[in-house]
């Protein structure tokens, strides 16, 4: 006799048939297990109750600088609830995700059914202050009692678009957006595709015979892949002002003439490792720029003969609340230009 079971149930059997997980990876690919542990891949997203930023905002409260709205936070058993507002205009909403690794920031997402709230407050490094998320400055302000005053209002579209780029996979079509249908955090099969049938011939000795399901030997696959959630030129609004779409790193670096005459070899992967945490130093790029920019090693750079490549034609550029995205228009800047004119 067939049982039934819960959605949930018959989407984990399915996931089970298909993805192997990390640990299974970690088997064979250790060094690039342990890298990826080390990467801001590898913790996108939080269960808002299960994160440290949780625990330090237990029984604290935040008032925003802007709508003077004063938010209250508790952490339950299995919830960590956001109260606002008091006697009838009182509310109290549950915020099931953190967003972001924290390198920068962090933000809460309150799931409501088929829709969603981006809360106004997020947590900002290096030391985990609360201030106003970045473009809610610009929200109108509304009544008390409405739940906008909690944050952006977020459509069904507007949650999996979002989550979809903190999560290995969220729910199939016709699902809800409970916890139980995302998989948190860009892990190993978000952008290998599915394993467990290599896992499991790679147990057999055979793990050739079954080839990865997208070909990361190709730069411009594996920038198309980046640019799924980091944003290529045709995913972007071109009117946008510079230092907001500075922080979309595929766009910027299309325009850029290293890229445009690269024959389709030059992509992220050039300079990153897919793996690992971002590397800070600069001469790490700067030796990345040399593998084309071929020069003698005794000949200095004639503007700045101490610097880097990427601090002249790589800046940092403030975006906002404090937070600054290093340019990936590669170019050189507008005053030499204007000095060699």
């Amino acid at each position: 006799m067939r049982t039934n079971s819960s959605p949930a149930a018959q989407w984990q059997a399915a996931l089970d048939r298909h993805f192997a997980g990390n640990q299974a990876c970690r088997e064979c690919h250790a060094e690039q297990f342990d890298a990826h542990v080390r990467s801001g891949h590898s913790h996108t997203a939080t269960l808002m109750a299960e994160s440290d930023l949780a625990r330090r905002l237990d029984g604290t409260s935040y008032r925003d600088p802007l709508t003077r709205d004063e938010f209250r936070f508790t952490l339950g058993d299995d919830a960590f609830v956001v109260s606002t507002g008091t006697g009838p205009t009182q509310q109290q909403l549950p915020v099931e995700w953190l967003l972001g690794s924290g390198q920068r920031a962090q933000t809460g997402v309150a799931i409501t059914g088929t829709a969603g709230i981006e809360q106004r407050w997020t947590a900002f490094a290096p030391d985990g202050r609360l201030g106003v998320t970045p473009s809610h400055e610009r929200l109108p302000k509304v009544q008390p009692g409405n739940p906008g005053c909690f944050g952006r209002p977020m459509t069904t579209g507007d949650v999996l678009s979002c989550l979809g780029c903190h999560m290995t996979f969220g729910p199939p079509r016709g699902a809800p957006m409970t916890r139980e249908f995302f998989k948190p955090n860009i892990d190993c099969e978000r952008c290998h595709g599915p394993r467990r049938a290599h896992v499991q011939a790679a147990h057999r000795g055979e793990a050739a015979s079954v080839r990865p399901m997208v070909n990361l030997k190709d730069p411009q696959v594996e920038f198309a892949l980046c640019a799924q959630c980091h944003r290529a030129s045709d995913q972007v609004d071109r009117s946008l002002p510079e230092h907001e779409a500075v922080r979309f790193q595929p766009h910027r670096l299309q325009l850029s003439r290293c890229w445009q005459e690269s024959a389709g070899q030059l992509a992220c992967a050039g300079c990153h490792d897919p793996h690992d945490a971002v590397a800070t130093d600069p001469t790490h790029y700067t030796q990345s720029c040399l593998t084309c920019h071929t020069a003698p090693q005794d000949t200095p750079c004639p503007v700045q003969p101490q610097g880097t490549c990427i601090d002249c034609h790589m800046p940092e550029v403030d975006w906002q609340s404090g937070i600054t995205f290093r340019d990936h228009w590669i170019r050189i800047p507008d005053h030499q230009a204007e000095g060699e004119n």
